[in-house]
């Protein structure tokens, strides 16, 4: 309600084109065309409304510690078990990228992939012709991972 000679005052309520918190909402009245999204991520926590990035965020997060989790342990002996479950997780963990943030898929492949040939390489195997191609089977063993752990897409 906006007295006379006054503004109306900034409304609550999503949508309405008001200032809210201090920030534009998710439409801007102000810029030019009227129609641009102009969403801050957070807002998505603020009033419970799931988008992919709100989704994402953790798978992003376990791709990113899984990543920096193989670089740190490049060299280290492992059984053949914990082999195992971390070339899982990392495929697990990007693969789900796909399914629930489409657009962060391969930039977190890439990721993963820089990791795998880096860990080989900080290892200390890829200088000879034979820790070349281990570090190549092991890329193609990630991706493969990342895309088949999640078929329907």
């Amino acid at each position: 309600m906006a007295l006379s000679g006054s503004s109306p005052a900034p409304s609550s309520f999503p949508g309405s084109g008001e200032l809210v918190l201090g920030l534009h909402n998710a439409s801007s009245p102000g810029s030019p065309g009227g129609n641009e999204i102009s969403e801050f991520p957070y807002f998505t926590f603020l009033y419970g409304d799931m988008h992919a990035h709100m989704m994402g965020l953790p798978l992003a997060i376990l791709s990113l510690t899984w990543a920096l989790g193989l670089l740190k342990g490049a060299g280290l002996g492992r059984s053949r078990t914990a082999t195992v479950l971390l070339w899982l997780c990392g495929g697990l963990a990007v693969g789900a990228t796909r399914v629930t943030n489409t657009w962060d898929f391969p930039t977190y492949l890439a990721l993963g992939g820089v990791a795998v040939v880096a860990a080989e390489w900080r290892g200390g195997r890829s200088g000879t012709g034979a820790g070349g191609l281990r570090a190549a089977a092991r890329l193609a063993v990630f991706v493969a991972l990342a895309f088949l752990l999640f078929p329907a897409i």
